[in-house]
């Protein structure tokens, strides 16, 4: 009786609330590769759009968002890439949510407003690869300056820890991306290393997806 009541209301939510009862169950599922692919798959089949991971609309968990068209989508979760922990993950969202507008203009204001010296370098990596940071550039253009990224940010961390002033302080904010300004390669990511890279990351491929040349967002 007990199956018998929740199997009835699962039906029932997931047949009223679709959006909202597949976030859930991928909120769920977090962290079991198998299960988030199948639950993607089911996605596709209830034609619910599935966005790829964002740094600047990204939260922790898998979140509700509607596109351009107010299409109810779910926008990936960035607690659930690979190599990527909620633990440090959070601060770096709740740094972003307390600018004005809540986004990361550049990679160097980046470093200077998220204390991404608790990142190492696979975090970073998965970050790169999932497209997460694609804002800031080409991902393969990322990947090839991820050390000065690192550095970067790392420097920006331990000025803030030693009481200095920053040096992005000194600049104007309308101009203090062109002070120690990382420029990242124009280089262009094949289609099929960006599928290995999300399937790395990710346990799917969301670059790719069918769903998305039907769906404007």
């Amino acid at each position: 009786v007990s199956y018998g009541l929740i199997s009835y209301w699962t039906a029932y939510f997931k047949a009223n609330y679709p959006v909202e009862y597949m976030t859930s169950l991928l909120n769920v599922y977090s962290g079991n590769s198998d299960k988030i692919h199948t639950s993607i798959e089911e996605c596709r089949r209830l034609s619910i759009p599935v966005l790829p991971p964002d740094l600047n609309k990204s939260f922790v968990d898998f979140s509700i968002e509607s596109t351009e068209s107010n299409i109810p989508s779910i926008r990936w979760g960035l607690g659930s890439l690979m190599n990527v922990s909620h633990t440090t993950i959070n601060p770096l969202i709740e740094n972003r949510t307390k600018l004005n507008p809540p986004i990361f203009r550049s990679i160097e204001h980046l470093c200077k407003s998220a204390e991404l010296a608790v990142l190492n370098r696979k975090m970073l990596e998965s970050l790169i690869k999932s497209g997460s940071m694609d804002s800031f550039g080409d991902r393969s253009g990322l990947m090839s300056v991820i050390d000065r990224i690192i550095a970067l940010s790392q420097s920006e961390s331990q000025m803030r820890n030693s009481m200095q002033t920053s040096m992005f302080d000194a600049m104007q904010e309308g101009n203090s991306d062109n002070l120690a300004s990382i420029n990242v390669p124009v280089e262009s990511t094949s289609e099929s290393q960006k599928d290995i890279w999300e399937q790395e990351s990710l346990g799917v491929n969301l670059s790719n997806n069918k769903l998305f040349d039907v769906l404007e967002y």
